[in-house]
């Protein structure tokens, strides 16, 4: 979904990376207690006192760095369709004769000419569940609209043939 939306991440194994937020939790930490013996706080509404200037002061240090990153977003122009299909429900599901099964149905995904799309069995998609209750199907970064299957026919032309 993140690669539908535009949208890189990036991720770390780097163990100093992932403690970067410990480290800068304990120090506060650390340094809140610290500062607080040094003004003599004892009370606990002195602390909040002081904390609220205390967080004021980090959070003005803090801000300025990301005002360096909030110049790194850029805008996104999607129109009511497509935000239909981004502000969704998305679940993981396996096909199984070339249909895949959601909420007690079975569906089969129809390509851009609107003709059935024959999957192989244990292909892994995402079924697209939209706020407008239409459903679509996620594959390799592609989306295809479903349709229901439906487990008999309405009419049997067999039997009609008998009728007339």
């Amino acid at each position: 979904m993140c690669n539908f939306l535009g949208i890189d991440l990036v991720t770390t194994s780097v163990a100093q990376a992932k403690g970067t937020v410990e480290r800068c939790f304990k120090t506060l930490q650390s340094r809140l207690a610290s500062e607080l013996n040094f003004y003599g706080i004892k009370t606990i509404d002195e602390a909040n006192n002081y904390l609220a200037g205390f967080l004021k002061d980090y959070n003005s240090k803090l801000l300025s760095k990301l005002d360096d990153i909030g110049k790194r977003f850029i805008s996104q122009e999607y129109d009511e369709v497509e935000l239909n299909k981004i502000l969704s429900v998305f679940n993981k599901r396996i096909v199984s004769g070339h249909c895949i099964s959601y909420e007690k149905k079975k569906y089969i995904p129809l390509n851009h000419k609107g003709e059935n799309m024959y999957l192989h069995n244990k292909t892994k998609v995402v079924v697209i569940k939209s706020l407008v209750n239409t459903l679509h199907i996620l594959i390799e970064n592609q989306i295809y609209d479903l349709v229901e299957v439906k487990d008999y026919e309405e009419f049997s032309e067999n039997f009609n043939i008998y009728l007339h």
